[in-house]
């Protein structure tokens, strides 16, 4: 339960401490003496959001703190995600600050969480009913978690919903899939046309360099095999001839050799010469017999080398080994729409079958939400019967999806009709204020013992009720209070006499400026703070009497 309250610098809060005990505990105050910023700074620690405008000196931080006494394993898992620390005692102590620059923080225990943490700790803690929250009498969603209470099918609902997210992101992850496949199959045909190009071009990577090689040397094999003729007939053929003079050389030097040592030497290397230059000329013959025009084989060169210089060109690489890199990178792109149709094959034949699955757990919370429903709406209309509406019709309409949601395959909503002869409608249709909230006590009342939290707080549930009335939904408070802690905020004497304990919201003035304060009355201030409430100002004796009637 919450056992404290500390707040600091928040609205018209300069600093209070307000310490709370088991039961029901009821709040009160004049219209604008600041129960609601009582609530708001509650919700802080709640994991509500704020900003710099709830600051009270605009120069000083807010600081909210609660402390919370759990005697059941509650929050224990929460506690073991989020890595904190839990008191021998299970205490918990929750705090918010707020700087002036507007940056938040969140502490429990003492270790820094983030918000959305701190809301789902908060969550299981408390739960508040405040009167806006009548309005969720006209949603789907509040219908079916009220009636999965009554009937205790949270377990069956929440194993539901669990396979319900596995579907919801198969589903998502299939989407995703097809959205990428469809991506690719609407460039295959393009893929599958340029790879062709690519394969029909027999790519290999030596061969291009070594194609214009031959092409250069075609296109210039007449002007090769002039040149080289003219070097051997340099060589040989001239009567000057290259080897015929080097020959009549050695001749000359081999006649004088015998009477000059020295000769020996030179002669040799002219010898040698000689050979060496015939060796050329052997080679000049045959490489000059092995170029001829040939403009056939020119042409298929050129041909081929203009369809390479081509491919380059268009898919903007440099050589064929890119060329190659690109073919292979194109049939790893059709191999992989290949791939994503098997896997989407694979995928719809899962989703089809957890689909199968869920229909199934979906029919069997439907049915089991369709046998409590009548028990539901009796125990309702005997507790709004007891709250002065014995005329109520209360029913609901339980309609069956077409496809799941989160919540099952139901849809229900409340319907209400509160005279004879008259025909039950949406709520909001046909429901005054008052029955509004007598409806949503009797709900809460009913549903109570199935909330997973220690502390309910009711922010005004009795509004637009009044007299006898609201002495009926002051004792319904009451049992709900039992085994619990309750924290009920009322304008209605008949429904704070009901409380265990009575806490005084009120507002006073200094020299500088308006604060908000509260207080929990003795057993004389509250029989004059009930007076208050039935008379006004000025006290009456007949006020105070009543007063005490109301507590006894």
């Amino acid at each position: 339960m919450l056992s404290s309250l500390s707040i600091q610098n928040y609205a018209l809060i300069t600093s209070l401490t307000v310490e709370f005990r088991a039961g029901l505990s009821t709040i009160t105050g004049e219209t604008g003496a600041g129960k609601s910023i009582l609530m708001g700074a509650l919700s802080l620690i709640l994991g509500s959001r704020a900003d710099t405008g709830v600051l009270k000196d605009k120069k000083k931080k807010c600081i909210v703190e609660g402390n919370f006494d759990i005697d059941s394993d509650i929050v224990s898992d929460l506690f073991k995600i989020y890595d904190l620390d839990m008191d021998l005692d299970h205490a918990i102590i929750i705090r918010r600050e707020i700087v002036p620059s507007g940056k938040s923080r969140a502490f429990v225990n003492d270790t820094p969480v983030k918000l959305s943490v701190l809301k789902e700790i908060g969550d299981s803690l408390i739960n508040i009913h405040a009167q806006h929250q009548n309005l969720m009498l006209n949603r789907d969603n509040f219908t079916i978690l009220a009636v999965d209470g009554f009937l205790k099918l949270e377990d069956k609902r929440n194993s539901y919903n669990l396979l319900y997210e596995e579907y919801r992101d198969k589903a998502s992850r299939l989407r995703s899939l097809r959205s990428i496949y469809d991506g690719e199959k609407r460039n295959q045909d393009f893929i599958e046309f340029q790879l062709n190009q690519l394969i029909e071009a027999s790519l290999d990577d030596d061969k291009q360099s070594d194609l214009e090689k031959e092409k250069e040397t075609l296109e210039h094999a007449g002007e090769i095999q002039a040149n080289i003729g003219q070097a051997l007939y340099a060589f040989e053929e001239d009567d000057n001839s290259l080897l015929a003079g080097i020959s009549l050389v050695i001749q000359k030097i081999s006649s004088v050799e015998a009477y000059l040592q020295q000769l020996t030497e030179p002669l040799k290397r002219l010898d040698g010469s000689y050979l060496e230059l015939k060796d050329i000329v052997g080679e000049l013959r045959g490489i000059m017999d092995h170029v001829e025009s040939d403009p056939q084989r020119l042409q298929l060169i050129q041909d081929r080398l203009d369809l390479l210089y081509t491919l380059e060109q268009k898919h903007q690489v440099h050589n064929q080994r890119e060329l190659i890199a690109l073919r292979d990178d194109l049939d790893k792109q059709l191999a992989g729409i290949q791939l994503s149709s098997d896997q989407i094959e694979v995928f719809n034949s899962e989703l089809n079958e957890l689909y199968q699955r869920l229909m199934k757990e979906g029919e069997v919370l439907s049915a089991s939400r369709a046998k409590g429903i009548p028990e539901f709406c009796a125990r309702i209309q005997l507790s709004l019967s007891e709250l002065g509406m014995p005329n109520t019709r209360f029913e609901i309409e339980h309609l069956i999806k077409h496809e799941p949601e989160s919540d099952g395959l139901d849809k229900m909503s409340f319907l209400f009709a509160a005279n004879k002869n008259q025909e039950p409608e949406i709520v909001s249709k046909v429901a005054s204020g008052g029955e509004v909230s007598r409806l949503m006590l009797s709900i809460k009342g009913l549903i109570s013992s199935s909330l997973a939290v220690d502390t309910l707080i009711f922010d005004e549930i009795d509004a637009g009720v009044s007299g006898e009335i609201a002495d009926k939904m002051g004792k319904m408070i009451k049992s709900i209070s039992e085994g619990r802690q309750v924290i009920n905020i009322t304008h209605l004497p008949q429904v704070a006499s009901n409380g265990d304990q009575h806490y005084l919201v009120y507002k006073f003035d200094d020299e500088e400026s308006t604060h908000t304060a509260i207080k929990l009355l003795t057993h004389e201030e509250r029989i004059l703070q009930l007076a208050r409430m039935l008379s006004g100002e000025e006290v009456t004796d007949e006020a105070v009497n009543n007063a005490r009637m109301l507590l006894n």
